[in-house]
């Protein structure tokens, strides 16, 4: 796919127990029983300030705002780990970003994408958006299941 000029797009990995979206969402807000793995590019405008999530409302002009410009569903862990591994250098690391609480899939791909370009990594960057069921109790049990698939990603 061809970007206007100066344009950064930082390409996301996500994993998240969200079930498939509707009406254009690559994932929704239910939970599901089995965790959905896809990519999400994310475009940087040139005039970015580090630091700083330039946002927009709507349909936005990516040279302007941080906004996806492309998406792609992986079909189980299999294509997922293929497609990471495909973009990680030889003996190389991987960003691994588990979202905070109360924040959307959205927020936390803008994020790292963020994080991404400001610190100038070059390893694939994986979001987990695990969701805690709106309970703060269910909070940690969440991020231990996340840290727990996490590792055995790495396997």
């Amino acid at each position: 796919m061809r970007f206007p000029r100066g344009l950064d797009v930082q390409n996301i990995f996500v994993a998240t127990q969200r079930g498939t979206g509707q009406m254009g969402s690559m994932f929704g807000a239910r939970r599901n029983t089995k965790v959905n793995y896809g990519q999400i590019s994310i475009s940087i405008p040139p005039e970015h300030q580090p630091g700083q999530l330039e946002r927009g409302k709507g349909v936005v002009d990516p040279a302007k705002f941080f906004a996806p410009v492309a998406a792609e569903n992986y079909a189980d862990i299999g294509a997922f780990t293929r497609a990471v591994r495909r973009e990680q250098a030889p003996q190389g690391d991987v960003l691994v970003y588990v979202h905070g609480y109360n924040n959307t899939l959205e927020d936390a791909a803008f994020r790292l994408a963020q994080i991404r370009h400001d610190f100038g990594l070059t390893d694939p960057a994986i979001l987990f958006a695990c969701l805690g069921g709106g309970m703060r109790a269910a909070i940690s049990m969440t991020v231990t299941r996340c840290c727990l698939r996490a590792m055995a990603l790495k396997s």
